[in-house]
């Protein structure tokens, strides 16, 4: 048994695609949800960012979840009529709004009733929105499986662009506020040479041209369970030659890319499991953006192989950004 790489597509030619014969990313209205949280606030510097560099209009999401069906009586009586408490939200995204968004940024404050997911969703398909912001907490091991992540899935089954805001812990009690501006200088870009992965580049290129951001490219070639098994000994010359197959591809990928825009791409290829590597990456390199693309598998098929991409959120160290796989 030999290591192989991230995906059966990586070992074949890639597409003769370039950057300018892709569509070019220019979102016009952001969709950013917020919980009235810290954590949820520090989404809203990216949704800030991105929207007077790209001229935005941002639409500004809280979901009012309904009590559980087993509540009693004694907590339906503590709650305020429905519309009273629309109202008070309304009014609470407004003072969010004020206090955190510029004046010159279109701002409209939506509240929505129902599970969250599903009205993010829903929300995005009825505003048309380029681009969903949303804050990640990052929980991981018992935590995560039982409470899972509204931005894991979210980004299963949307069908625009998805900003995972990796956020900071705070301590209660300490009001701490997000800062005005969120920085982007440094991007890595994963790729595993499939055209589905191609998917990210656009993205990637038009913020790094946005912003002046330098742009690194990484390739992961897997390692599986039984390759450690075997030993370093017997994977050591197969895993090289994968790794040296994988720098050949992205030179080739590199000098497409480039053609049209004379722009430096930096290359990185790792060996291991694909989402802690690309987040070793990114730490090594004090990346501020993952842009990578999600395959968008569902049911029995998403359960038995996972999301690189959903994994990648959940272990990267910097904020990711998941292009959806369009043709799904």
């Amino acid at each position: 048994m030999t290591p192989r790489p991230l995906s059966s597509s990586a070992t074949r030619r890639p597409q003769r695609a370039t950057a300018s014969e892709q569509p070019e990313f220019r979102p016009r209205r952001l969709l950013v949800t917020t919980d009235f949280s810290g954590e949820s606030k520090q989404a809203l510097p990216w949704a800030v960012t991105l929207a007077q560099s790209f001229q935005a209009e941002l639409d500004l999401l809280h979901v009012q979840e309904p009590p559980p069906r087993w509540a009693g009586t004694e907590s339906l009586l503590l709650l305020a009529p429905e519309k009273s408490t629309r109202e008070q939200l309304e009014s609470g995204l407004r003072n969010l709004a004020g206090a955190l968004i510029p004046d010159s940024i279109p701002v409209t404050p939506l509240v929505r009733s129902g599970k969250p997911v599903a009205q993010i969703l829903r929300t995005a398909r009825d505003r048309k929105s380029d681009l969903l912001v949303l804050a990640t907490h990052g929980y991981s091991g018992w935590k995560h499986a039982l409470l899972g992540s509204v931005t894991e899935r979210v980004i299963r089954q949307a069908t625009c662009p998805v900003l995972a805001v990796r956020t900071r812990r705070l301590r209660r009690g300490t009001g701490t506020e997000p800062e005005s501006a969120a920085p982007l200088r440094r991007i890595l870009v994963a790729t595993d040479f499939s055209e589905n992965s191609q998917a990210a580049f656009p993205l990637a290129w038009s913020l790094a041209q946005t912003y002046d951001a330098q742009i690194t490219l990484v390739s992961v070639v897997q390692r599986y369970p039984i390759d450690a098994l075997l030993g370093t000994e017997v994977t050591r010359n197969t895993a090289g030659v994968l790794q040296a197959q994988a720098r050949e591809e992205l030179e080739s990928l590199r000098d497409r890319l480039t053609a049209p825009h004379r722009q430096p791409l930096n290359l990185e290829v790792a060996f291991g499991h694909p989402a802690q590597e690309i987040a070793r990456v990114a730490h090594d390199h004090a990346t501020d953006l993952i842009v990578i693309a999600t395959r968008g598998h569902t049911g029995l098929r998403h359960a038995y192989l996972g999301s690189v991409a959903e994994r990648v959120v959940q272990h990267a160290p910097c904020t990711v950004l998941v292009v959806p796989n369009r043709a799904r």
